[in-house]
């Protein structure tokens, strides 16, 4: 069941760096928050403003300094676990592309 928070948090006060992606029972919605993984609760991340977080793009957008921990705290074992990253390719391109792309093209 999940718990309340109802104290808005600062990252100054409470440093967090453990983002992780769910979808919220309640809403059924993706958002993203900060997993205490020693008590497996995950709590929200909100801008200042309060307004809910829903993509881990938003975190790198406007930097941890401008977010908030702030509402229904969820046991882990509740929510549905999202990938961090969603919705665009990934794209990872190594120092040696060019040799493994001549070996590639020679292979047939």
């Amino acid at each position: 069941m999940a718990a309340s928070n109802g104290d808005l948090v600062s990252p100054q006060d409470k440093q967090f760096s453990n983002y992780v992606a769910y979808r919220c029972p309640a809403s059924a919605k993706a958002r993203i928050g900060h997993l205490d993984s020693t008590n497996n609760v995950i709590t929200p991340l909100n801008y200042a403003s309060g307004t809910p977080l829903t993509s881990l793009y938003e975190v790198i957008e406007v930097g941890p300094q401008n977010l908030r921990l702030g509402g229904e705290q969820w046991k882990v074992s509740e929510v549905k676990l999202l990938p961090p990253i969603s919705g665009r390719d990934v794209l990872a391109v190594g120092k040696n592309y060019a040799e493994h792309a001549r070996e590639f093209n020679s292979s047939g």
